[in-house]
């Protein structure tokens, strides 16, 4: 009957400690980048322009890092789910796909095309369109969860 007074109340702490612990681990907060500083500040041309000229040192530089790109929009495509925000050049073939972070969508509605924006986000990677008879057709970098920090018109 003694253990049974101690068995009990055991069941109860650990049922409680495993509610906590999934309660934490289900609604743990992903960090949003807005108020964080980022590790580079760069323009999305010279972005592109450093990519195209060494992609490998560029993904082992910029991989996994928050970034802040200043550049003019091309494209913006929103879904049930997320808002992507290209960057990019007329002087080059490549581009920046930013996806914004839905938690910063409302800032995202107000990007207009044709217009700067300076967009934080963390790359995920990129990708070499290859090249065609020697011309070169550009890479695509990719950034996640974004937002945007600033506009210009």
């Amino acid at each position: 009957m003694k253990q049974l007074k101690w068995i009990i109340p055991s069941i109860l702490i650990l049922a409680i400690a495993a509610v906590l612990v999934w309660k934490y681990v289900i609604n743990k907060d992903i960090h949003n980048v807005t108020n964080e500083k980022p590790a580079y500040t760069v323009t999305a041309l010279a972005l592109l322009k450093e990519w195209e000229a060494n992609d490998t040192a560029s993904t082992k530089k910029y991989l996994e890092k928050l970034v802040q790109i200043t550049g003019t929009v091309t494209s913006i495509s929103s879904g049930d789910s997320a808002t992507v925000i290209n960057l990019g050049d007329s002087t080059t073939e490549s581009n920046i796909v930013c996806q914004i972070d839905t938690r910063n969508n409302a800032a995202a509605t107000q990007v207009k095309l044709n217009t700067t924006v300076t967009i934080k986000g963390m790359v995920a990677g990129a990708n070499s369109l290859g090249v065609i008879e020697g011309i070169n057709l550009g890479n695509t970098i990719e950034l996640k969860d974004g937002a945007i920090v600033g506009t210009i018109k």
